[in-house]
């Protein structure tokens, strides 16, 4: 998927990869830009944020994958200013759709969910839940920021997704 995004829809790989790498939702991965990602860490909005919780309404969030640091570093050097992308939320939805579609995902796949780009966070935890395996569950858990029952529904395999 992400080869195809490289190869035929470049402005959107490093979306889609930062997506899977650090496991984050569509909304987060459109909102970052310039100044967001430094020495290891990349700032995202918090979904849980509200006014009745009043949690800030961004979260520190560190990135524990390489490639994903290697993709901000580059992103930071190349943005001037604001976003790091040069399309909308609804471009990136339609050319993940166009690329599961090239691919025949559904077709070969017909079991599984692809729930547009927000597949990748869930492919993401699993990546990222496989990358820092060696650590303590707590250890681990706390890298991801994440709950033992979040990281439970977001690494169930795709197959057991279907209908939920």
């Amino acid at each position: 998927m992400i080869s195809l995004a490289r190869q035929q829809y470049r402005p959107f790989a490093p979306a889609f990869e930062l997506s899977y790498r650090v496991a984050l939702r569509p909304e987060q991965v459109m909102a970052l830009q310039k100044g967001c990602y430094t020495d290891g860490f990349v700032w995202v909005p918090d979904k849980t944020a509200n006014a009745r919780n009043h949690r800030d309404p961004w979260t520190k969030k560190e990135v524990s994958d390489e490639t994903a640091k290697f993709i901000l570093q580059a992103l930071e050097e190349k943005t001037t200013q604001g976003s790091y992308w040069t399309f909308a939320i609804d471009d990136f939805r339609a050319i993940f759709k166009k690329i599961v579609d090239k691919l025949q995902w559904e077709q070969k796949f017909p079991w599984l969910k692809f729930d547009g780009p927000h597949c990748l966070r869930h492919g993401g935890m699993r990546h990222l839940d496989n990358l820092l395996a060696d650590l303590p569950e707590e250890a681990r858990l706390k890298k991801m920021q994440i709950s033992k029952s979040v990281v439970n529904r977001y690494t169930r395999p795709n197959s057991l997704r279907k209908g939920t």
